[in-house]
């Protein structure tokens, strides 16, 4: 790479404006939306844990299956605290840093600039992994990736040093770092087999004689090695996981139990995950995601991505990059192609697989580097720069595109759980012990496990009591027969330990749409916006659950952010609080209040509370006027024509038969 003297460049180097190029595109590229950021998924029941007994139980919780993991998770949760914008801003740096350790590994690996530089941007692009913004649960695997790509990149450093001390020296803290690595995530171990393939790519391609060549092979793997097979040993025959998932002797008698089964499975997989971290993460994500994006969120995401081309034309302006020349391309490609093969070899015998959706693209974190070194160098040498230039365009756009449109998803799923719980305080100033919440939200922000609901819950209604007072259980196709049954069953997740009764089961419904967050059971009338799985939980719920004589309980800001402003729905869960106490008074007056501000709902049937307040106290106008917005809603229409046996004021809304 020529240095061409710039009024734009002054003294720097090409080589730290590379770096200031990933920093920027790092920069525009995950932080315009995180501020919208939360806590999603597995953060909760880690959240929950140290608003109890603080690191400790991080550590607790984590020792059943990557202890090393709970320690240091620990430790960052000390410098991070609850706040949600720390630990996503903190994600952020750790993914640069990944990219700046790609980039080191590449100039040392292959002593080509423009390919170091192209196989950096498009790791820090990578568009198959998009769990960025659940950057409370995904910092660690960020450090333990970050951990393998320097000990990578230091053992190939130390290949390039004349010096034997500084190579010592280096081999030492790569085998460190890879210890780190592995025993953080166990799947992260394809890192070692790439390690041994390079290592023996760069000898080959010196050229040396056989016998120096194996000689040259075992001096440089020797240390990182050793402690690779010290980790196997400690994790296949003196730790015992107590997770089911990562559980070694159950995993092999799977494979005892069905070898040629299992064997198709296996090769089936790792073919299928090398073309899904090689070719569809820069398809499909973007697809999925172009498929439910407003029109105002695809113009914002193409005018970012329309900027990281500029930014990247503008780069390419004032610091000529110049294709390297061909060097025995058959091999490298070759030797990357491998690479990414056995990169998903752990995850695939482990019984996992590359999904790119649900957190399962986790996966693609150890082979997109193979993948991305891959890409970057058929790119270099396309023998026509033009098709150089415009595929690095192309795939740069469309990554930019693609974490823009998933960051928008990721805000407004955080917004929907901030809603459900700023509403339910508003609604329920306490909720009884025991009681087994389930919460429905819209469908494609549904909460997948009980401890999405039962952590935040108990943060509101039972701040750092060291056992749950409210369970909880997810809503979805497999645990409505259960809900439904009323019956009784245990939970254990990561030695919390609870019973739960199904006869105590408090139903709530957030719907799409901008409609209020519903408490369903008793007299409520399910609404057409409710879900069809809550609408079925609805019979077993129990509104009186609720505690309407006890003090307020409020959401801490600092886990669930500031309070929403005060809109319709605030007036609305005061109302039915209010109906729900029995002071149809308190809610004429709020309804009056919110008349007022000319406030209105997004669901028709949130008029009921008042429509009902109106009746009790002979306010013939108001009940007249809002019947007439209430009949023709079609849950009222089919609540009449059920004809339920439900309180007499309801029924006038029915017309005569």
């Amino acid at each position: 790479m020529k240095y061409l003297p710039s009024k734009f460049v002054l003294l720097a180097s090409p080589r730290l404006w590379e770096l200031l190029l990933l920093a920027a595109f790092a920069a525009f590229t995950y932080l315009p939306l995180v501020g919208g950021f939360g806590y999603y998924r597995d953060d909760w029941h880690v959240v929950w844990g140290a608003t109890t007994e603080g690191a400790a139980s991080i550590i607790k919780q984590h020792s059943i299956d990557r202890p090393l993991m709970g320690r240091v998770y620990a430790l960052v949760y000390q410098g991070m605290g609850l706040a949600p914008l720390g630990w996503n801003i903190f994600a952020v740096g750790l993914r640069l840093l990944g990219a700046a350790a790609v980039w080191w590994l590449a100039n040392a690996l292959f002593q080509r600039p423009r390919l170091a530089q192209f196989s950096a941007l498009l790791f820090l692009l990578y568009p198959g992994f998009l769990q960025l913004p659940n950057g409370h649960t995904y910092q660690n695997h960020l450090i333990a990736l970050a951990a393998g790509l320097f000990s990578l990149a230091l053992t190939f450093q130390s290949l390039r040093s004349p010096d034997l001390r500084i190579k010592v020296v280096l081999l030492f803290i790569s085998a460190a770092l890879a210890a780190l690595c592995y025993f953080m995530f166990e799947w992260m171990i394809g890192f070692e087999a790439v390690r041994g393939i390079l290592l023996l790519y760069i000898l080959v391609d010196q050229k040396r004689p056989l016998l120096s060549t194996l000689k040259s092979l075992l001096a440089y793997w020797a240390l990182n090695l050793a402690g690779f097979l010290a980790y196997l040993y400690w994790r296949l025959r003196v730790f015992q996981s107590l997770r089911s998932v990562t559980d070694d002797r159950a995993l092999l008698n799977r494979y005892l139990s069905d070898p040629p089964g299992m064997a198709l499975r296996f090769f089936s997989d790792v073919f299928k995950d090398t073309w899904d971290v090689a070719v569809a993460a820069w398809v499909q994500p973007a697809y999925t995601l172009l498929e439910s994006a407003s029109p105002a969120d695809l113009f914002a995401g193409a005018a970012l991505a329309a900027v990281g081309i500029l930014l990247m034309l503008f780069f390419w302006r004032i610091l000529k990059t110049t294709p390297s020349t061909p060097h025995r391309l058959t091999l490298l490609i070759s030797t990357l192609a491998a690479c990414l093969a056995v990169s998903v070899i752990p995850a695939v015998l482990a019984g996992r697989e590359v999904l790119l959706r649900d957190g399962l693209d986790r996966y693609t974190l150890v082979p997109a580097l193979a993948a991305c070194l891959l890409i970057a160098a058929v790119l270099e040498n396309t023998g026509k720069e033009w098709i150089t230039r415009a595929g690095m365009l192309v795939l740069i756009g469309t990554a930019i595109l693609t974490h823009f449109l998933n960051g928008v998803y990721f805000k407004e799923w955080w917004e929907y759980q901030r809603q459900l719980w700023w509403q339910l305080s508003w609604r329920a100033p306490q909720i009884a012990e025991e009681t087994v919440l389930v919460a429905a939200l819209p469908k494609g922000y549904a909460l997948a496990e009980d401890y999405e609901i039962w952590a935040p819950a108990n943060m509101i209604y039972y701040y750092g009591a060291s056992s749950l007072g409210i369970y909880a259980e997810a809503l979805n196709d497999q645990t409505i027969w259960s809900i439904r049954a009323g019956g009784k069953d245990e939970r254990n997740i990561r030695l919390v330990y609870f019973e739960r009764n199904y006869q105590n089961t408090l139903v709530i419904s957030l719907p799409p749409g901008g409609a209020c967050l519903r408490v369903l059971g008793g007299d409520a009338i399910p609404s057409t916006q409710d879900s069809p799985l809550a609408v079925l939980a609805a019979p077993i719920s129990r509104p009186e659950r609720i505690l309407t004589t006890e003090k307020e309980h409020i959401p801490r800001t600092q886990i669930f952010g500031n309070p929403p402003p005060v809109s319709w729905c605030y007036y609305y869960q005061k109302a039915s609080l209010a109906a729900q106490r029995g002071d149809w008074q308190a809610v004429h007056q709020i309804d009056a209040e919110a008349q007022t501000k000319n406030l209105r709902p997004a669901a028709v049937i949130e008029w009921l509370p008042f429509y009902h307040a109106a009746l009790r106290l002979a306010n013939q106008p108001r009940a007249a006027q809002l019947a007439e917005l209430l009949k023709n809603d079609p849950a009222i229409l089919a609540f009449c024509a059920g004809k339920p046996q439900t309180p007499a004021y309801a029924l006038t809304l029915c017309p005569t038969r």
